[in-house]
């Protein structure tokens, strides 16, 4: 199209294109952050219900949200918490599937916000 444009001036089409290309990628962000919203808000209420914990587990799933796969003890040096209370909190969010441990370490686990990144992931197949 941009040959086109170049050679025959055809302008119209060129912007038709591009913006049709724009309002496809807006719309495509919309029905994702609604899907992260909905996802981040069902797993806020279940966090709620937790008592005491919920405290250190909201602070450990809000980072989640920037940083959705992390150990332990990255998870205590990022948020100044202590490696037990990084742990424990870790283990109410994957006690409640919000979660999922990928290493299968008894040791160094690695914990992993699934959900989160299967919908980052959407539509992001590579190209053959």
């Amino acid at each position: 199209m941009l040959q086109e444009v170049r050679f025959q001036g055809r302008w119209e089409a060129w912007l038709e294109f591009f913006l049709n290309g724009i309002e496809q990628t807006a719309k495509q962000i919309l029905v994702t952050t609604q899907k992260m919203n909905e996802l981040f808000e069902e797993a806020t209420n279940k966090i709620n219900a937790l008592g005491r914990a919920k405290f250190s587990c909201l602070l450990v799933f809000e980072h989640l949200k920037k940083l959705p796969q992390i150990s332990v003890s990255l998870m205590s040096k990022e948020l100044g918490i202590s490696e037990p209370t990084a742990r424990a909190s870790l283990n109410h969010l994957l006690e409640l599937n919000i979660v999922k441990e990928i290493s299968g370490q008894k040791r160094d686990k690695i914990y992993v916000y699934k959900d989160y990144l299967a919908i980052l992931e959407e539509g992001t197949t590579p190209l053959s």
